[in-house]
């Protein structure tokens, strides 16, 4: 399940944020002054005069029961963004803006739910990484144009030693095909082919 929405938000008036899926149906309606919850944080926001430019903005603010303000965010006006749906997502940030994918790879990755922020670009293949897993949902395995491969991933958790190659697509997939595959990190070389990537990110399972 992806942990985060796709949506537009725009001010209906001074006190009223209206948030829009893609398909124009309303996802969230935030209003000055009545909590909101994303899981199990609590958001409380408050209207403020803005630092630049005239008029007023919505700031969200999640409190702690001392009053104290753990993280806070602005609504700004007229932004496609990805919101967060649980409270996981939102240690990270509420309300990213997005970022149109530029290519096929960030297409297919957008597809899947997984965000660009996982593509690392790397001088050569040269990697530690733990497989296999004890989580029937999420067990950890790659692909890579490199000739090493794992062993029995199965099992429990190891590690494995990955060099060579011009890219390497680390993920986890579940055992009982109840969830699909979701990759965690790609490693690419400047020789690592775009197409190939591709191809090999659409057929992880």
């Amino acid at each position: 399940m992806s942990s985060r929405e796709l949506v537009y938000g725009k001010y209906q008036n001074r006190t009223t944020y209206v948030l829009y899926r893609t398909d124009g149906s309303i996802f969230k309606v935030i209003c000055e002054g009545k909590w909101f919850k994303i899981g199990k944080f609590r958001y409380y926001p408050v209207r403020m005069t803005k630092t630049i430019g005239n008029g007023t903005t919505l700031v969200c603010r999640r409190i702690d029961k001392n009053s104290k303000v753990l993280d806070e965010f602005y609504l700004q006006n007229r932004k496609l963004g990805l919101w967060a749906l649980n409270e996981k997502a939102a240690q990270k940030g509420v309300f990213h803006w997005y970022n149109k994918p530029k290519n096929m790879l960030e297409s297919v990755l957008e597809t899947q739910k997984a965000g660009i922020h996982i593509i690392h670009h790397v001088a050569k293949i040269n990697l530690q990484l733990n497989v296999g897993g004890t989580n029937s949902n999420k067990i950890y395995t790659f692909v890579s144009d490199s000739k090493i491969t794992p062993g029995n991933t199965e099992i429990d958790p190891h590690k494995v030693s990955i060099t060579g190659g011009t890219y390497l697509i680390y993920y986890h997939y579940d055992s009982n095909h109840i969830f699909p595959a979701f990759p965690v990190s790609i490693y690419l070389t400047k020789q690592a082919d775009e197409e190939a990537v591709t191809n090999a990110l659409k057929q992880i399972k």
